[in-house]
């Protein structure tokens, strides 16, 4: 398959894990204070609900090169960023109905699976038609704006957070899923 997400460079590869990261990382944060601030929930029930978020991108990551050999790099990625906008409407279904802890599970899974799917596509976008001269330098740029992305989520959403106990998971999970959707 051809072409860098973005076009020469791989820009817009760097761009999608830049958002991507910080939508994961800020979620993860906002979700950790929810989880013991506004539902009461223990150290290791917090990090329990995170289970999901950190084994099923393993098995969608394992996959993922085949589905790219299959289908290419952009049906991958898109695929994988749908199946993470879905988890995150359904985070956003938890909180609406009380935060039901399954079901935030449930939308953790599929947010890890998404993710775990898509980033090695993109990554293999970005770096595809790279001359093997820049290949050094085109991976970090897609670095620093993963770890950039990274830090201006827990940024904004930790803001949500600042000062208040009773979060708002639904206003979370609403910025998440309008970031995948880009």
């Amino acid at each position: 398959e051809g072409g860098g997400a973005g076009g020469a460079g791989g820009l817009g590869g760097s761009v999608a894990v830049g958002v991507w990261r910080g939508s994961l990382y800020g979620l993860l944060f906002l979700l950790s204070f929810y989880s013991q601030h506004s539902q009461g929930l223990s150290n290791t029930l917090t990090g329990v609900a995170f289970i999901p978020i950190t084994v099923t991108p393993l098995v969608s990551n394992y996959f993922s090169g085949n589905g790219i050999a299959r289908w290419g790099s952009r049906v991958v990625a898109i695929s994988g960023f749908a199946i993470s906008a879905l988890g995150a409407g359904i985070l956003f279904i938890a909180s609406v109905t009380g935060g039901d802890y399954w079901l935030i599970g449930v939308a953790l899974g599929l947010i890890g699976f998404g993710g775990g799917w898509a980033m090695p596509a993109v990554g293999h976008a970005a770096l595809f038609k790279v001359p093997q001269r820049f290949s050094g330098i085109t991976a970090g740029v897609f670095n620093a704006c993963g770890q950039t992305g990274a830090l201006i989520g827990v940024a904004l959403l930790g803001s949500l957070a600042s000062g208040n106990a009773q979060l708002d998971l639904g206003t979370g999970a609403a910025a998440v899923g309008a970031l995948l959707v880009l």
